[in-house]
């Protein structure tokens, strides 16, 4: 006989982090209005961490009956540069001595062509 399984048991859910645990996103309540500032110095380059919670502070004041405004700013000159490319590109190929990318250069034939001597 087969026995139905709770999945709740073997799911995981991501971990809920409370803004006073924010790492590039300072969070505050005054007067009824939530201010978030991006701080990541030095061009508030999002991230995965900081976009999480980002996503995280505006659930929290959603969920507060306090909260009556959401303002985001920055602690930087630059508000947000964007998304930061470097997590998300794996590194550049070395160079070989040749200076050409990659051992596939290097071990290629070289074939002439019909007719060139």
């Amino acid at each position: 006989m087969i026995k139905r399984v709770d999945t709740q048991n073997f799911t995981a859910e991501p971990v809920r982090r409370k803004p006073e645990e924010f790492e590039h996103v300072k969070f505050r309540v005054e007067n009824g209005v939530a201010r978030m500032t991006l701080n990541r110095p030095e061009h508030n380059l999002l991230n995965e961490s900081m976009l999480r919670e980002i996503a995280g502070g505006i659930s929290f004041a959603g969920e507060s009956d306090a909260v009556k405004l959401i303002v985001l700013d920055s602690a930087c000159k630059v508000f947000c540069g964007g998304i930061d490319i470097g997590e998300y590109n794996p590194p550049a190929p070395r160079r070989g001595r040749t200076g050409r990318r990659g051992s596939a250069c290097r071990s290629r034939p070289r074939h002439r062509r019909p007719g060139r001597e």
